[in-house]
């Protein structure tokens, strides 16, 4: 490689694009500042670089590594270029580690969309921290990093936009890359290229009639149906019969979504298209959505019912989320918040419904009763009454936290007694040029109570989700006068228990209103901040949890009687709706 072609090739300060050699088809390393005969010369303000691949078969690898010297020799490439290009299908997980030992590197792992961000980032950390001015250290906050980072990224992808220039641009938009900017999916990209030229054609031929399944078709799982799907495809088996046995859906559905993509749908499906065709799967084919305001109303209002619901396995429960979706859904999407307002409902009244149900459960139980009993009679009532009614179930529970606890433990009336949460002081955040703004931890009955107050709604009831259910209560408030604009709700392992995926319950600003544009912006960025958050924390927060749980059970079997004060009042609460005020009456006669 003479010094002529090499110099062509850089972009000062930012990256290197190496030209084809035996081993590769083009090679990208960044942030690199200099390219000599036998290297490629890393910046030496971080340790964290990457290094992208063509292989000659048309593959595409991207590899994120912290190197021990500020050098990346061309043999080094060479050898990474070979092991990859060699690497069987049951090497893949590993292959960072191996590639880790055989360069000494520190660390090694394949790259994913935030290392980018992450590397511009800590770039212009290390500037402002090798700054001898000590005025310069306010600029190390969230936003102002990102900010000065933005020039490094830019140039990082006019990186990527010369190394996808030269990919096969009908797979870079298949695996769902822009061929522009930003870095490609390599799996979804290495899936269409096969030794077997039918395979290829027939992965190829998939995606391009069903682009919502490049993600399914090349994710390496475990899981048995995501095998039997791409299998299935390999073999050039008809692909909706493919696709409805793969998700348990109807041909007529995965005819349905044929075609779909995510810019229609919503991202927030990505890599959940079995509960996407659950969810679909219960409404009815006339209310299923077509526009893309369709499926934003959709997303908005039935995906988080879907969710809520879901968890119960149980046909009852089953056929009440089903109802309940397809009467939101039977006047069209866009009357979705035209018809709650007419019913004085909010989606929040919506989702508690299983928590109603399972007080009104125990309620039952006094009698001597059972809750499949109360289930049914709830399936008399329409959506919207049962609504109202858990909207009157939580303003019974917040007048009644001083009067009782809200969960059996020795704990459960105690204004002192906290919990552990995700973080201990409140975290800022600026919204350049507007104010500046907290996110505030609360995590005593004491503090949510006192929101619960200021905010006019029912998180003041919510001690025994936090203490027993694995919620986590955040206010989102004006730093300079304190005032409170709206609060949210996480919980992480809602769908698995191992896993420390932190989800958004709900958000909601005064009186159950919607929260402004700016908290929802913060709650965002402070969800990012979470992924920061140690894995030794988050795992003495399950212990704690499990140990809360296990006094809760033992103290539930000592003594399950509910005060004849709290059995009258729920009995109050049911009026109106004469099937479940019968469960009572005749229990009692």
């Amino acid at each position: 490689m003479s010094s002529a072609n090499a110099v062509d090739h850089i972009i000062q300060a930012k990256y290197i694009l190496l030209p084809a050699t035996e081993s590769w088809r083009q090679a990208l390393v960044m942030p690199a500042i200099a390219l000599r005969d036998d290297g490629v010369v890393l910046d030496r303000r971080i340790s964290s670089c990457m290094l992208w691949l063509e292989l000659p078969s048309g593959k595409v690898w991207g590899i994120t590594f912290k190197s021990r010297t500020a050098y990346l020799s061309i043999s080094g490439i060479v050898k990474i270029a070979e092991r990859l290009a060699c690497a069987q299908q049951n090497e893949i997980a590993c292959l960072p580690q191996h590639l880790e030992k055989l360069l000494g590197w520190f660390a090694c792992r394949y790259t994913s969309e935030d290392d980018v961000n992450e590397i511009a980032e800590d770039l212009v950390r290390e500037d402002v921290n090798a700054s001898k001015v000590r005025n310069y250290q306010y600029l190390l906050t969230v936003e102002s990093v990102r900010r000065l980072a933005q020039p490094s990224i830019e140039q990082f992808c006019e990186g990527f936009h010369r190394f996808n220039a030269s990919l096969d641009q009908e797979a870079l938009l298949l695996s769902g890359a822009s061929g522009t900017t930003g870095t490609p999916d390599s799996g979804s990209y290495n899936y269409q290229f096969h030794p077997v030229s039918k395979i290829g054609l027939y992965r190829r031929q998939a995606m391009q009639s069903l682009p919502l399944l490049a993600q399914a078709l090349t994710t390496q799982s475990s899981d048995h149906r995501m095998k039997r799907l791409q299998q299935s495809v390999d073999s050039g088996n008809p692909l909706l019969s493919a696709l409805s046995d793969c998700f348990r859906c109807s041909k007529n559905l995965a005819r349905f979504l044929s075609q779909k993509d995510y810019t229609l749908i919503g991202n927030e499906w990505q890599g959940k298209l079995d509960q996407l065709t659950g969810l679909l799967g219960i409404v009815k084919p006339d209310f299923w959505p077509v526009s893309s305001d369709d499926w934003h109303n959709f997303n908005q209002w039935l995906r988080p019912l879907h969710s809520a619901f879901s968890n119960r396995n149980n046909p009852v429960w089953q056929q009440i989320m089903a109802n309940g979706v397809n009467e939101l859904a039977s006047e069209g999407y866009g009357q979705i918040v035209t018809r709650m307002e007419r019913h004085d409902i909010a989606l929040v009244d919506i989702l508690t419904l299983p928590d109603f149900a399972r007080d009104l459960g125990k309620w039952v139980e006094q009698f001597g009763g059972n809750k499949e009993q109360a289930e049914t009679a709830l399936q008399q009532y329409s959506l919207f009454r049962l609504a109202l009614l858990s909207r009157r179930w939580h303003l019974w529970q917040a007048q009644t936290a001083g009067e009782v606890p809200t969960e059996p433990g020795k704990h459960g009336d105690d204004s002192a007694s906290g919990w552990l949460t995700f973080i201990d002081e409140p975290w800022e955040k600026w919204l350049w040029p507007h104010s500046r703004y907290s996110v505030v931890p609360l995590n005593t009955p004491l503090l949510l109570a006192e929101e619960g107050s200021r905010m006019k709604h029912c998180v003041g009831g919510y001690t025994g989700k936090c203490r027993y259910y694995g919620s986590h209560i955040f206010s989102i408030r004006e730093q300079a006068t304190g005032i409170s604009l709206s609060t949210a709700e996480l919980r992480f392992g809602i769908h698995d228990k191992s896993s420390d995926d932190i989800s958004l319950m709900q958000h909601y600003g005064f009186q159950n209103a919607t929260p402004s544009d700016h908290c929802k912006t913060v709650l965002q960025s402070f969800r990012q901040y979470l992924h920061k958050v140690s894995a030794a924390r988050l795992l003495e927060i399950k212990k704690q949890l499990h140990a809360r749980n296990q006094e809760m059970e033992a103290e539930r079997i000592a003594s399950q009687a509910w005060p004849a004060k709290k059995l009258e009042g729920f009995r109050e609460l049911l009026r109106g709706y004469p099937a479940l005020e019968a469960i009572g009456q005749s229990q009692l006669g």
